[in-house]
């Protein structure tokens, strides 16, 4: 999966410079990230996402039709309470963890 970043920062009129500022890391690496050099750990795009003022699916761009529905499951998962989200988390360990 791709990410928009270098479309989203754009969209701002945001720098490299200024957006690695806001997110605290380097220009360098968000450089790697827009040009999909690198991957952005579950952290790195939520502080993206929030310094852009996006949701984090929006920090995607699906290539397929699965992509399209992982992301409609991510959204879906992020509008859950901490609570449910806790719960669903516990429920998917259990089951990736079980014996068939």
């Amino acid at each position: 999966m791709r990410y928009r970043i270098k479309e989203l920062r754009k969209s701002k009129g945001w720098t490299l410079e200024h957006l690695a500022s806001a997110v605290g890391t380097s220009k360098g690496y968000l450089s790697d990230l827009e040009r999909g050099k690198r991957d952005g750990g579950v952290q790195m795009l939520r502080d993206i996402a929030q310094a852009l003022e996006v949701t984090e699916g929006e920090i995607f761009e699906p290539e397929s039709a699965a992509d399209q529905e992982i992301l409609r499951h991510m959204q879906d998962f992020m509008k859950l309470s901490p609570e449910d989200r806790e719960a669903v988390q516990r429920h998917t360990r259990g089951l990736l963890s079980s014996d068939p």
